[in-house]
């Protein structure tokens, strides 16, 4: 593949699955009479380890482990949630004028494949995607730049001809790492303040793909 190309994180990015999440782990604190600590969602977002770090806090809450059973309910709750939510604000205009600029677009997401592939499928936008690359193809997620790095071998290109899209401190860490330049699309669950990121914006709404990779990854 050759030209220019958009990576897209997947969770919170194009479909705010990270709601889903949130609303599942604040229900199931509730449960056990605790309130879901916002600064503990704040270190969770986008991290491939985020549901231990809830676990281990629990745990420590209630005084005793939570068992398989009850992290396998937990998760249940979390793909129910998520079913309904729909694409963020932009995302479909953006993809399709991508598409009509000629520009490779693909997704880079820490989640399994077959989340990614089926909420994609379920969304009706899998077709606008070139690559999908999905943390159970690399050995480390992010933060480390692995699935990046996979992305852009896969895709025959370079950093210089790419942009990232994300919406976690996590994301944009993973991507800087690989050399990109990275935009922070921020949604309602989205925590940091887009340090290392050369932009953050509230939606893809009104944003055109050609001039976002003019303005933060100009051709050599």
């Amino acid at each position: 593949m050759s030209g220019r190309a958009i990576l897209f994180d997947f969770d919170g990015l194009i479909c705010d699955t990270e709601h889903a999440a949130f609303t599942s782990w604040s229900r199931f604190y509730a449960e056990f009479g605790h309130a879901f600590p916002v600064e503990l969602w704040r270190r969770m977002a986008g991290s491939p380890v985020g549901e231990e770090l809830a676990v281990a806090d629990l745990s420590a809450r209630t005084g005793r482990p939570l068992d398989e059973s009850l992290r396998e309910r937990r998760r249940r709750l979390k793909h129910e949630l998520a079913q309904a939510e729909p694409l963020r604000p932009g995302v479909l205009d953006f993809l399709t004028r991508a598409s009509a600029q000629g520009l490779a677009c693909a997704v880079v997401s820490s989640s399994h494949r077959r989340w990614v592939e089926l909420h994609l499928h379920r969304l009706g936008v899998r077709h606008h995607f070139d690559l999908v690359v999905t943390g159970d193809m690399v050995t480390a997620p992010k933060p480390a730049p692995d699935v990046y790095r996979l992305a852009l071998e896969l895709m025959d290109l370079t950093a210089h001809d790419t942009i990232a899209l994300e919406d976690s401190p996590v994301g944009v860490e993973s991507a800087v790492q690989a050399g990109l330049a990275v935009v922070m699309v921020v949604n309602p669950h989205s925590s940091g303040d887009g340090s290392g990121a050369v932009a953050v914006l509230d939606s893809l709404e009104e944003v055109d793909p050609h001039d976002l990779l003019q303005q933060w990854a100009p051709p050599l």
